[in-house]
């Protein structure tokens, strides 16, 4: 059984350095992202445009490094047990035997996609908690559009690959919003739990701690 103290330290719970992050991040691309967004109408050779899908991107993969960790870290605190096989994947590791017998550490990268279909994933099956926007939402579609027009961008065949179109820079603005709704949920879902925890350790010790 929990004690006094115990309680106390949940009920001036801070958030772990993972999640601070995620969130000084979120508020950091929010702010480029407005700023981004207020001189789309006056984007003459696109430039404005393809910051936009450029900074958006960069937003997901940053977000999505960050939920690894926040995973691993509140796995660690509550003793849940990750799978090997699982946290090799969080921690984007593979290894390898070499000809001297040692293993070699190595990082592996998977698509941004599927980077992003596993730490929701994993979020939901490990923390219990649930998607606010499933895959089938129309906007997770517009999503991978983003990632396809951000890897044209980066990676162009032709002059005419640098062009975004306003029906790209739609679909951009709405996957933000799908993005958006599914983290902030798992925020507040996480948050949610925190105070039903601290009530049921109140309730069992009879406990009126403020």
């Amino acid at each position: 059984m929990r004690d006094e103290r115990t309680i106390k330290l949940l009920c001036e719970y801070e958030m772990s350095s993972s999640a601070q992050l995620f969130k000084d991040l979120k508020d950091l691309y929010k702010v480029d992202i407005d700023f981004i967004v207020s001189h789309l109408d006056d984007d003459k050779n696109g430039y404005w445009a393809r910051s936009l899908i450029k900074t958006v991107v960069s937003f997901y993969e940053a977000q999505v490094f960050t939920l690894k960790n926040e995973l691993i870290e509140f796995c660690g605190e509550n003793d849940i047990t990750i799978p090997p096989y699982i946290l090799m994947f969080l921690k984007n590791l593979k290894y390898e035997i070499k000809d001297n017998g040692n293993i070699k550490e190595k990082y592996f990268q998977t698509t941004l996609k599927a980077e992003i279909k596993f730490i929701f994933n994993q979020i939901c099956t490990l923390q219990n908690f649930e998607l606010e926007c499933g895959y089938d939402d129309v906007r997770w579609p517009q999503l991978l559009k983003t990632i396809e027009v951000r890897n044209r961008l980066t990676h162009p065949k032709s002059l005419n690959e640098q062009v975004v179109t306003k029906d790209e820079v739609n679909d951009c603005v709405f996957s933000i919003i799908w993005f958006y709704e599914n983290t902030t949920s798992f925020i507040n879902q996480h948050s949610k739990n925190l105070k039903n925890q601290i009530e049921k350790y109140k309730i069992a010790l009879g406990k009126d701690i403020e």
